[in-house]
This record gives structure tokens, sequence and C-alpha cells, in this order.
């Protein structure tokens, strides 16, 4: 049996990478899948592979910052499946841009659909999360909401929001059944996107991980389907860092040559700073 066989989940953000990796996975351990983006032929191709694989399939197309497309999605899965157990809210944008370049409508858009979508999904699910017995929230989030890269202020704010949102879901419905925790992945790179990088930062990126590489999509939704699962009941209002260790290191273990030789000395040798 699957690890969330009978559950009916709702996963945000479909497209390449993350957000197909994560229906599938739910879908191959006995999910029934609502796949909700603005469409694309990411949404099309995930939910065609589904679809041949068996899976129970519904597509919703809309904008995630809309009340009225959770209105739309709740329909749906009612429709199709009797109701919701899993929300995966993994829809994100972002601008470059520092807090004095940011746009007032950049920002809204940003906050709108990385956090407000979170704010709706859960006002739309969690009444009937309770009377169905529980539910569970799987937010994704980012690293940056948890240490700071240059000119993302509107993506960093929006992902640490995601943080408070989600403690506060867990605290406020935990004895009704309710859990919600956070995903704040690191790198995590198609193989496409690698074919994209030159030699130089391929390995400047893969050298900032303590495990020796970047992140793929799969691992990111091999942590979701473990947080949606019955073995992480015990575990709400977590933030679980997938990032092959980049945040645990000092700034110095990650770029002075002589502390990154102490521990990766088969690429950085001591004389070499």
């Amino acid at each position: 049996m699957g690890r969330v066989e009978g559950k009916v989940a709702v996963v945000t953000g479909v497209g390449p990478g993350i957000g197909s990796a994560i229906p599938r996975t739910l879908a191959r351990e006995g999910a029934s899948v609502v796949l909700v983006s603005r469409g694309g032929p990411a949404l099309k191709e995930t939910a065609g592979e589904l679809e041949e694989s068996g899976a129970a399939v519904a597509v919703v197309e809309g904008d995630v910052s809309r009340r009225s497309t959770w209105d739309d999605i709740a329909s749906a899965a009612e429709k199709s499946f009797g109701g919701v157990d899993i929300v995966v809210n993994s829809a994100a944008t972002a601008h470059w841009a520092n807090i004095l370049e940011v746009s007032e409508d950049q920002w809204d858009h940003t906050m709108g659909v990385n956090l407000k979508s979170v704010y709706l999904s859960c006002q739309t699910f969690i009444p009937q999360m309770i009377e169905r017995g529980g539910g569970v929230f799987v937010n994704i989030s980012s690293v940056n909401g948890l240490i700071a890269n240059p000119r993302l202020v509107d993506y960093a704010a929006s992902k640490s929001g995601i943080h408070g949102l989600t403690r506060n879901v867990a605290l406020d419905f935990g004895r009704q059944g309710i859990r919600a925790n956070v995903i704040a992945p690191g790198a995590i790179f198609t193989d496409e996107a690698e074919a994209e990088m030159d030699e130089e930062e391929v390995r400047s990126t893969r050298d900032n991980y303590v495990v020796g590489r970047w992140g793929k999509p799969q691992d990111i939704a091999d942590a979701a389907l473990f947080l949606a699962s019955d073995e992480a009941s015990f575990i709400t209002g977590a933030i679980l860092p997938v990032d092959g260790g980049l945040i645990i290191q000092t700034p110095e273990a990650a770029v002075r040559k002589s502390f990154r030789a102490r521990w990766r000395n088969d690429r950085v040798r001591l004389e070499d700073e």
C-alpha cells in the first residue's frame, strides 16, 4: 500500500521541476491529485503522464493569489474526489530587485502568489479538513526565507512570511487534526537548467553544498511525501531545510579557500590561498 493511499492532494505551481515532481510522487504513492497552475505545457504533460499511469487527476487553471481560484479548486476536488486531505503550496514567483528597486506592483504580485495563496489555501481547506478528521499543509518556502541573497527582497520577505503563517496554523489547529510544515529548498536544478551552466558556475555552485551536489526536484518531492504522510504524524510547525547542508556553514566555510580545504581538500589546496 502507498504511503498516501486513498488521500486527496492539491498541488499548486505545477510546472517543470519541483512542481511536477511532487504530484508524480504523491500519485505514485496512492494519492488522487488536483493539479493547479496558470496553465501551459508542463501542466498538460504532468496531467497526461499521471492519467496514463492510472492515477486519478483533476486540473484547475487559475491564479492562486485569487480567492476565486481556490473556490474552483475546492469545487473540483469535491466533485472529483469528495474533499481534500493534503495541500502542497508550491506556486512561487520572484523579481531581481532590492527594496528601492522593487515596484509596488511587483511587491504585491510576489506576495500574492507566494504568501497570500497559502493564506487562501488554509482558509479554504482547514474547515473541510477538520470535518474529515484532519489534514496536512506542506508549504514550499526557500532557504531565502532563512538567509539572504542579494536583490531578492520581495521573494525573501514572502518566504519568511510563509514560515510565520505555517507555525501559527500548526499552533492554532493542531488539536483539531491539522498539521502544517515548511520545506525550505536550496538550489534545485533540472537537467535542462544544469545544461545551461558553464563549468565555473557548475563548480562554484556545487562546492557550496556540503553533500557535494545541488538538489534535484525529486529531493523536494521526497520530503513533501514524508511530511504529507502519517510517518510525519508527530511533526508540525517545522521548517525543514532540504539544502544539502548549505545553511549550516559559516561564510568562511563557503568561500575562504583555507577553510574549504579542511573538508574539501580534493578540490582546494591550502597553499592556493
